[in-house]
Protein backbone atom coordinates (compact mmCIF):
# COMPACT_ATOMS: atom_id res chain seq x y z
CA UNK A 1 0.00 0.00 0.00
CA UNK A 2 1.42 3.64 -1.17
CA UNK A 3 -0.04 6.56 0.38
CA UNK A 4 1.76 9.17 -1.65
CA UNK A 5 1.76 13.05 -2.03
CA UNK A 6 -0.73 14.96 -0.99
CA UNK A 7 -3.31 11.93 0.40
CA UNK A 8 -4.58 12.88 3.46
CA UNK A 9 -7.20 11.64 6.21
CA UNK A 10 -7.15 7.82 5.15
CA UNK A 11 -7.69 4.68 7.11
CA UNK A 12 -5.92 1.49 6.49
CA UNK A 13 -7.22 -0.84 8.90
CA UNK A 14 -7.36 -5.14 9.48
CA UNK A 15 -5.30 -5.88 6.40
CA UNK A 16 -3.15 -8.37 6.04
CA UNK A 17 0.07 -6.68 4.19
CA UNK A 18 2.95 -9.31 3.10
CA UNK A 19 1.30 -12.44 4.16
CA UNK A 20 -0.94 -15.37 2.77
CA UNK A 21 -4.68 -15.01 4.07
CA UNK A 22 -3.95 -17.08 7.01
CA UNK A 23 -1.04 -14.70 8.46
CA UNK A 24 1.50 -17.41 8.98
CA UNK A 25 3.42 -17.24 5.97
CA UNK A 26 4.91 -14.93 3.82
CA UNK A 27 3.94 -13.76 0.41
CA UNK A 28 5.70 -10.53 0.86
CA UNK A 29 5.68 -7.07 -1.55
CA UNK A 30 8.78 -4.91 -1.91
CA UNK A 31 7.75 -2.99 0.97
CA UNK A 32 4.80 -3.22 3.07
CA UNK A 33 3.04 -0.01 3.17
CA UNK A 34 4.10 3.78 2.38
CA UNK A 35 3.64 7.19 3.53
CA UNK A 36 5.35 9.66 0.97
CA UNK A 37 4.72 13.27 1.56
CA UNK A 38 1.40 12.47 2.96
CA UNK A 39 -0.33 13.67 6.01
CA UNK A 40 -2.99 13.09 8.61
CA UNK A 41 -3.19 9.19 8.04
CA UNK A 42 -4.46 6.06 10.16
CA UNK A 43 -3.01 2.96 9.62
CA UNK A 44 -4.02 0.44 12.57
CA UNK A 45 -5.73 1.98 15.89
CA UNK A 46 -6.80 0.69 19.25
CA UNK A 47 -10.03 -0.76 18.69
CA UNK A 48 -10.45 -4.39 18.23
CA UNK A 49 -9.44 -5.50 14.39
CA UNK A 50 -8.21 -2.14 12.93
CA UNK A 51 -4.95 -2.81 13.34
CA UNK A 52 -2.69 -4.81 10.07
CA UNK A 53 -0.43 -7.45 10.11
CA UNK A 54 2.52 -6.09 7.96
CA UNK A 55 5.34 -8.99 7.67
CA UNK A 56 7.42 -10.79 5.30
CA UNK A 57 8.21 -8.00 2.86
CA UNK A 58 10.94 -8.18 1.33
CA UNK A 59 11.68 -4.68 2.19
CA UNK A 60 10.55 -2.39 4.58
CA UNK A 61 7.20 -2.83 6.77
CA UNK A 62 6.31 0.53 6.99
CA UNK A 63 8.11 3.81 5.87
CA UNK A 64 6.91 7.55 6.40
CA UNK A 65 9.38 9.73 3.93
CA UNK A 66 9.74 13.12 2.97
CA UNK A 67 8.35 17.08 3.45
CA UNK A 68 5.09 17.00 4.62
CA UNK A 69 4.59 13.63 6.21
CA UNK A 70 3.26 14.65 8.94
CA UNK A 71 0.72 13.52 11.82
CA UNK A 72 0.12 10.34 10.38
CA UNK A 73 -0.48 7.57 13.22
CA UNK A 74 0.34 3.66 13.44
CA UNK A 75 -1.36 1.49 16.14
CA UNK A 76 -1.84 -1.69 17.14
CA UNK A 77 -0.07 -3.28 14.29
CA UNK A 78 1.59 -6.46 14.47
CA UNK A 79 4.60 -5.44 12.17
CA UNK A 80 7.13 -8.22 11.67
CA UNK A 81 5.23 -11.08 13.61
CA UNK A 82 2.78 -13.90 12.23
CA UNK A 83 -0.63 -13.01 13.00
CA UNK A 84 -0.97 -14.68 16.55
CA UNK A 85 2.12 -12.96 17.73
CA UNK A 86 4.19 -15.23 18.78
CA UNK A 87 6.00 -16.17 15.67
CA UNK A 88 8.78 -14.02 13.74
CA UNK A 89 7.82 -13.52 10.38
CA UNK A 90 10.06 -10.34 10.03
CA UNK A 91 10.15 -7.82 7.10
CA UNK A 92 13.67 -8.32 5.33
CA UNK A 93 14.94 -4.85 5.91
CA UNK A 94 13.39 -2.19 9.08
CA UNK A 95 10.03 -2.77 10.65
CA UNK A 96 9.45 0.78 10.61
CA UNK A 97 11.48 3.75 8.81
CA UNK A 98 10.99 7.81 9.60
CA UNK A 99 12.56 10.19 7.74
CA UNK A 100 9.27 12.53 8.67
CA UNK A 101 8.26 14.78 11.32
CA UNK A 102 5.55 14.80 13.57
CA UNK A 103 4.13 11.29 13.56
CA UNK A 104 2.79 9.17 16.09
CA UNK A 105 3.72 5.20 16.98
CA UNK A 106 2.11 3.67 19.15
CA UNK A 107 0.13 5.38 21.72
CA UNK A 108 -0.35 4.95 25.79
CA UNK A 109 -4.01 3.74 25.95
CA UNK A 110 -4.95 0.37 25.86
CA UNK A 111 -4.52 -1.25 22.31
CA UNK A 112 -2.64 1.17 20.30
CA UNK A 113 0.96 -0.34 21.20
CA UNK A 114 2.20 -1.88 18.22
CA UNK A 115 4.41 -5.01 18.11
CA UNK A 116 7.48 -4.01 16.50
CA UNK A 117 9.75 -7.54 16.11
CA UNK A 118 11.20 -10.29 14.17
CA UNK A 119 12.64 -7.64 11.52
CA UNK A 120 15.75 -8.71 10.08
CA UNK A 121 16.96 -5.23 10.38
CA UNK A 122 16.21 -2.30 13.21
CA UNK A 123 13.05 -2.03 14.79
CA UNK A 124 12.22 1.58 14.36
CA UNK A 125 14.55 3.86 12.35
CA UNK A 126 14.21 7.72 13.26
CA UNK A 127 16.64 8.78 10.67
CA UNK A 128 18.21 12.55 9.43
CA UNK A 129 17.40 16.28 10.49
CA UNK A 130 14.07 15.90 8.83
CA UNK A 131 12.90 13.65 11.74
CA UNK A 132 11.66 15.45 14.73
CA UNK A 133 8.96 15.41 16.81
CA UNK A 134 8.09 11.87 16.33
CA UNK A 135 6.12 10.04 19.17
CA UNK A 136 6.86 6.40 19.89
CA UNK A 137 4.67 4.96 23.02
CA UNK A 138 2.76 2.12 24.34
CA UNK A 139 4.45 -0.32 21.85
CA UNK A 140 6.03 -3.84 22.01
CA UNK A 141 9.37 -3.92 20.42
CA UNK A 142 11.35 -7.34 20.26
CA UNK A 143 8.80 -9.30 22.35
CA UNK A 144 6.12 -11.59 21.58
CA UNK A 145 2.56 -10.22 21.85
CA UNK A 146 2.89 -11.78 25.71
CA UNK A 147 4.92 -8.62 26.40
CA UNK A 148 7.58 -10.72 27.82
CA UNK A 149 8.76 -13.74 25.57
CA UNK A 150 11.38 -12.84 23.15
CA UNK A 151 11.24 -12.06 19.60
CA UNK A 152 13.78 -9.88 18.96
CA UNK A 153 14.83 -7.98 15.44
CA UNK A 154 17.94 -7.98 14.30
CA UNK A 155 19.42 -5.32 15.37
CA UNK A 156 18.77 -2.01 17.55
CA UNK A 157 15.15 -1.95 18.90
CA UNK A 158 15.17 1.62 18.31
CA UNK A 159 17.86 3.52 16.23
CA UNK A 160 17.85 7.79 16.17
CA UNK A 161 20.78 9.07 13.83
CA UNK A 162 21.83 10.84 11.41
CA UNK A 163 20.98 14.57 13.04
CA UNK A 164 17.11 13.19 14.06
CA UNK A 165 16.08 15.37 16.86
CA UNK A 166 13.07 16.56 19.36
CA UNK A 167 11.65 13.00 19.26
CA UNK A 168 10.02 10.98 22.31
CA UNK A 169 10.47 7.52 23.08
CA UNK A 170 8.22 6.23 25.57
CA UNK A 171 7.12 8.70 28.93
CA UNK A 172 5.52 9.04 32.15
CA UNK A 173 2.25 8.53 31.64
CA UNK A 174 0.42 5.43 32.19
CA UNK A 175 1.23 3.14 29.45
CA UNK A 176 3.23 5.62 27.73
CA UNK A 177 6.66 3.50 27.71
CA UNK A 178 7.48 0.87 25.39
CA UNK A 179 9.15 -2.57 25.90
CA UNK A 180 12.28 -2.70 23.91
CA UNK A 181 13.80 -6.09 24.42
CA UNK A 182 15.87 -9.19 22.75
CA UNK A 183 18.10 -8.35 20.00
CA UNK A 184 19.20 -10.98 18.05
CA UNK A 185 22.79 -11.40 17.22
CA UNK A 186 22.88 -13.64 13.75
Amino acid sequence: IHMGQDSAYNAVWGNYIGTDFTGAAALGNGNGLGIVKAAVNQVGGGAPGAGNLISGNLGVGVYLDGAGTVFNCLQGNFIGSDVTGRRALGNTDWGIYLNAASNAIGGSALGEGNLISGNNNVGVSINNPASCGNVLQGNLIGTQADGVSPMGNLWHGVQIQYGASGNIVGGTAPGAGNRIAAARTA
